[in-house]
Formats: structure tokens, sequence, C-alpha cells
């Protein structure tokens, strides 16, 4: 591939990133209260995350870019994988909130409506766009060996394996398993 191509690919990469999680955070927090789907509302806040941890790519770059110095001799690159860990680390809190979050409404479970069924045409289109997502940041990340970037892949393939859940819990929930959709939300 022209290495220019490249460059441009890893410049706009967090840029991308950021728009498309948060175009999906939006969708999926607007359709997950109107469509009554705590899974869907549990997926955005797995996209929100992934907003905070495109952030971090952006911050990376500019610090691993630096020459050394007198206090950094060998270069700033290791900032790459201090990214990493903050990416992972984020990604861990965010499912453990998750999980506290859909706990408390089984513990407290009410009934309510049952899921509508264009919550699945939006789980659809999330995995679509974190798919095409992730092997853009992949392609982005071998490329250039960046571990964050690389970390960030595998956070939109793990949203895309959640908004799949998403799906089964709107079908389980419609077909009579009322719970699962909370339980999904646990997952």
């Amino acid at each position: 591939m022209d290495r220019e191509k490249c460059l441009k690919c890893r410049d706009y990469s967090a840029y991308i990133q950021i728009s498309v999680c948060l175009s999906l955070t939006i969708i999926k927090l607007v359709v997950g209260v109107v469509g009554n789907s705590k899974a869907l509302l549990a997926d955005a806040l797995h996209s929100a995350v992934n907003i905070i941890t495109a952030f971090s790519i952006i911050l990376s770059k500019k610090f691993s870019n630096k020459p050394p110095d007198i206090d950094h001799p060998y270069g700033h690159g290791k900032i790459e994988f201090l990214s990493a860990a903050i990416v992972s680390g984020l990604l861990v809190f965010g499912t453990l909130f998750l999980i506290i979050l859909s706990l408390e409404n089984l513990v407290h479970f009410q009934y309510h409506e049952p899921p509508r069924f264009y919550v699945i045409l939006v789980a659809l289109i999330s995995i679509l766009a974190n798919e095409l997502l992730c092997r853009y940041l992949q392609c982005v990340g071998n490329e250039f060996n960046s571990a964050s970037i690389l970390a960030n892949s595998w956070a939109m393939r793990a949203d895309s394996i959640s908004s799949v859940a998403v799906i089964v819990g709107v079908i389980g929930t419609q077909m009579g398993f009322t719970h699962l959709d909370t339980i999904i939300g646990l997952i």
C-alpha cells in the first residue's frame, strides 16, 4: 500500500473511531430508551468507553512521536504501551460497571414492556460499523506496529459481539424469556 496513504490512515484513525463511536452511542442511547432495551443501553455505554479510548490514541500519538530528549534518551515510544494499558483498563472498568447495573436491574426487577424489534436493526448497524472499524484499525495498527491502535481494534470487535448479544436478548425476550434482555446487559 502507498506509504502516504497509510500515514493518512494512521493520522485519522482516532478521529474516525470517535465519529463512529459517538454516532453509535447516541443512536443506541435513543433507541435503547425508546425501544425499551437494557442490553442496547449497556451496549451504548460500551461504545462511549470506545470514544475515551480513541482519545488515548490521540494523546499517545502526540507524545510517542517526540524525539529523544535529556529525560527520555531512547524516545517516547513506550507511551504506546501505557496507552494500550489504559484502553484495556477502561474496557474492564466499563464491563464491571455494566455488570453492576444489570445485576441491580435483575434484583429490583419490575415488569416492563419487552424491547421493540427495531432494536435489532440498530444492533445490526452496530455490528457492521464496528466490524469495519475493527478491520480498519487492525490494518493501521499492524502497519505501524501500534499496540494502542491494535487494542482499540479489539475493543471494536468486542462491541460487535455485544451487539450480537443484544439481538439474542431482544429475540429471547420476545419469545417469553422476560429477563433475557436484562441478563444480556450482564454479558
